[in-house]
């Protein structure tokens, strides 16, 4: 490195299920596809803190996280 900060982001998405067990999904501007409500964590941001911004920013709704269902430490940010 020439004395650059590295630079990364760490992405979160949330599944919010309602009382029939139906999950929420959004579908993504910018090539259509249904997802669960996320996105990139900001500096300083809990994984916690992000989630909970992410789907007020994208639905409008308060939400009560449950559990961390899974974190992935493949750079990929793929699960083998």
């Amino acid at each position: 490195m020439t004395g650059e900060a590295a630079h990364h982001s760490v992405s979160v998405a949330g599944v919010v299920i309602d009382e029939d067990w139906r999950a929420l999904v959004i579908q993504r501007r910018d090539n259509g596809h249904w997802e669960p409500p996320g996105g990139i964590l900001e500096r300083d941001e809990s994984i916690i803190e992000g989630l909970l911004r992410e789907v007020r920013e994208e639905t409008g709704l308060i939400v009560e996280p449950l559990a961390l269902s899974r974190s992935s430490p493949e750079p990929s940010g793929l699960y083998v």
